[in-house]
C-alpha cells in the first residue's frame, strides 16, 4: 500500500487510460492497409506518442504515492503535479487544445530526469521500476528534456554575452 492509494489501483487507472490508445493503434493498423496515405504520413506513430501521457501521469502519481521516494524528490514532483493541473501555463490547453499538454509533460519529465541524474540511487531505481512504457520511450523523453536544457543554456550564454547599457 502506498501513502495514498494502493499501487494496484494506480496501475488499473493507467490500464484504463491506455486501453483506448491501444485500440486506436489497432484501428490505424487496420485502415493503413486500406488507405496508404495513413502510412505515408506516419499515422502508426500517433498511438506511441499519445501513450506517453498516461505513462507520465502514472509514474508521477506512483512516485508521489511511494513511501520510499525521498522527500527532496517528492517536493519537486509535487511542484510538477501542480504545474500539470494549473490552468495557466506556457502552452494553455484551453486555448490550443491537446498540444497544450506538451509543456506539462516536459515539466514532469524534467523532474524525472533530475531524479535519474541525481545522487539518490534508490529514487532512480524506484522510478525506472514504476515506468509502464517501453524503456526506450523513457530514454526518448529524457533526450527531449536534455535538448531543451541545451537550448536553455545557449540562451543563457547569449544573454550573458550581451552588454547591458
Amino acid at each position: 500500500m502506498g501513502l495514498f492509494l494502493d499501487q494496484d489501483k494506480l496501475d488499473g487507472i493507467h490500464e484504463m487510460l491506455s486501453r483506448p490508445i491501444a485500440d486506436l493503434g489497432k484501428l490505424i493498423g487496420k485502415y493503413s492497409a486500406k488507405y496508404p496515405l495513413l502510412e505515408q504520413i506516419g499515422a502508426e506513430n500517433v498511438p506511441r506518442i499519445l501513450e506517453q501521457g498516461p505513462n507520465v501521469v502514472h509514474l508521477l502519481a506512483s512516485l508521489l504515492n511511494h513511501e520510499l521516494v525521498s522527500i527532496e524528490a517528492k517536493k519537486s514532483l509535487t511542484m510538477a503535479a501542480a504545474y500539470l493541473i494549473w490552468p495557466l501555463d506556457i502552452l494553455p490547453e484551453g486555448i490550443i487544445g491537446p498540444l497544450g499538454y506538451v509543456d506539462d509533460i516536459l515539466v514532469v519529465v524534467y523532474v524525472f530526469n533530475v531524479m535519474l541524474n541525481g545522487t539518490n540511487l534508490q529514487d532512480k531505481e524506484i522510478l525506472t521500476g514504476l515506468w509502464k512504457g517501453r524503456p526506450a520511450d523513457l530514454e526518448t523523453l529524457r533526450e527531449k528534456v536534455l535538448k531543451l536544457e541545451s537550448i536553455k543554456l545557449a540562451f543563457q550564454k547569449f544573454s550573458l554575452g550581451k552588454k547591458k547599457p
